[in-house]
């Protein structure tokens, strides 16, 4: 039996543990309440967040100032196909291939860029190159048929017209005041039409990259800006909005964009597009040499005593240095005053001054330093036709269609492990923009024959390309380590 204080106790309890936990319910609840009404997050009051806000403004600012100075280039070319030939009745029956065509229309994608109010418009040369016709469609929708002023393979820079006034165009920057890790924008027309206008950003990677293969003057500026096929020709801008580069191409094992850009620097694109539209070619002065970096296996097996520096191969007879007395076997270490370090810097700085102009040369010969002024020339369209109606020729080598050669003997038997019994000349030197190496003559080759006339000597040599005709291919027989061969050299 329990009692009547026993239960009024329980009674007690069961009332307090009620309200303890009717209470508990609304603390929980209230602060349910409370987090569940929180505010959303605001960072533009934030001072990293506003300088980020500017930066971003500034992007926008610019690509809205460039974009309209920025156009998209249609060409249209015209190809030969070949035309498919079946001795077979029954084919020519039901297909009839004499009836197929044997040219065909392909269309070409590209940018420019406008530089002058006037319809001047600066964009890449194979962007243009052997288009029948070229369409430029404006950022307003407008389209013109353009006429190109002219074009510089070498540079891969063109230049083009469109009849319209008052155009926008962009202003030029200094390129040599770039610096790696700037930030730049990369403005084209990636792909399709549809994307035109494309804008990416980066950073400069790199300057004055050469020997990467895309021009015989390469000196490119490297970004990681985003560069497409179609956004040939378009611009790179510094944060100023100024011109600086004419993107130009990738590097990419796939085709597609892999953060290796190159653009031509709007400094050396300028001076090719002045003398295009002054000139209708470009001028470049000349040295009338061969040179090569100096290796650390040439540095020894010639005894050099340099740490910097271009090595002369060769002088080109009766050209501009050996007028001025350069020898074969200079190292040249200064170019009026300033320090020579690599080789394709040196050929770029020499061309982009003019014919006439006097170059203060610092070289190294027998171990003494000695000043050499040359005078320099123009560069020759074809250094070989340069040769072989300008050139001379010295009594123990000839000089000519761009290759030096010598009278074969056993010490070059040894060096190009040939037999020393071979009769012939030896090419000593192949200039690479000949047509002697387009055909496939290199240093080291034994030329034992031209056409008809066996070559066993410098005088029968001399002989055999004397009425040599420039209007049809002539047969080189050589003899290399690896075999003997014919080889057609096309001189016209």
């Amino acid at each position: 039996m329990i009692s009547k204080r026993t239960t009024g106790f329980s009674l007690l309890f069961t009332i307090a543990l009620i309200g303890f936990v009717t209470g508990l319910t609304f603390n929980f609840s209230e602060l349910h309440s409370e987090t569940s009404i929180t505010k959303p997050i605001d960072l533009s009051q934030n001072p990293a967040v506003k300088q980020l806000q500017t930066f971003s403004e500034g992007f926008a600012v610019i690509s809205e100032a460039v974009t309209p100075t920025v156009v998209t280039i249609f060409s249209t070319k015209t190809e030969k196909v070949q035309q498919f030939k079946f001795n077979d009745p029954l084919f020519d029956r039901f297909f009839n291939p004499r009836q197929m065509p044997q040219e065909r229309k392909s269309q070409g994608l590209g940018s420019g860029v406008v530089v002058k109010s006037d319809g001047t418009i600066l964009t890449n040369n194979h962007v243009v190159e052997g288009a029948d016709d070229l369409q430029v469609k404006l950022s307003d929708g407008r389209t013109f048929t353009a006429e190109v002023i002219g074009r510089d393979p070498k540079s891969d820079v063109a230049v083009i017209k469109i009849d319209a006034e008052n155009l926008p165009s962009i202003s030029l920057g200094d390129s040599d005041k770039m610096r790696v890790g700037e930030w730049v924008l990369a403005i084209g027309n990636p792909f399709s039409e549809n994307l035109n206008h494309t804008v990416t950003q980066g950073i400069v990677s790199g300057i004055g990259r050469s020997e990467v293969g895309i021009t015989a003057y390469d000196n490119f500026i490297q970004t990681d800006a985003a560069i497409n096929p179609g956004n040939s020709g378009g611009a790179l801008v510094n944060l100023k909005g100024q011109l600086i580069g004419i993107n130009t191409a990738i590097l990419s094992r796939g085709g597609g964009f892999a953060g290796v850009g190159f653009a031509i620097p709007i400094n050396q694109a300028k001076e090719v597009m002045d003398d295009l539209i002054s000139q209708g070619k470009v001028v470049r002065g000349w040295l009338g040499v061969t040179i090569q970096n100096v290796t650390p296996e040439l540095k020894e097996a010639m005894g050099l005593e340099v740490d910097k520096g271009i090595l002369v191969s060769s002088v080109l007879a009766n050209g501009p240095s050996e007028k001025a007395g350069l020898e074969s076997g200079d190292v040249i270490i200064e170019l009026d005053g300033k320090d020579v370090e690599e080789l394709n810097s040196l050929r770029n700085k020499i061309a982009g001054k003019d014919p006439g102009d006097v170059v203060k040369l610092k070289v190294i010969r027998d171990g003494k330093d000695k000043t050499v002024k040359v005078k320099l020339g123009e560069l020759p369209e074809d250094i070989a036709e340069w040769q072989r109606t300008k050139g001379k020729s010295s009594g123990n080598s000839e000089d000519l269609f761009g290759m030096k050669v010598k009278p074969f003997n056993e010490d070059f038997a040894k060096k190009f492990g040939l037999d020393k019994s071979e009769k012939g000349v030896i090419v000593t030197l192949v200039h690479p923009n000949s047509s002697i190496f387009s055909a496939g003559i290199r240093e080291g080759d034994l030329i034992q024959k031209i056409g008809k006339q066996k070559i066993e000597s410098l005088k029968d040599f001399k002989k055999a390309t004397e009425n040599i005709s420039k209007d049809s291919p002539v047969a080189f027989y050589i003899k290399r380590e690896s075999g003997s061969l014919f080889l057609a050299v096309n001189l016209g």
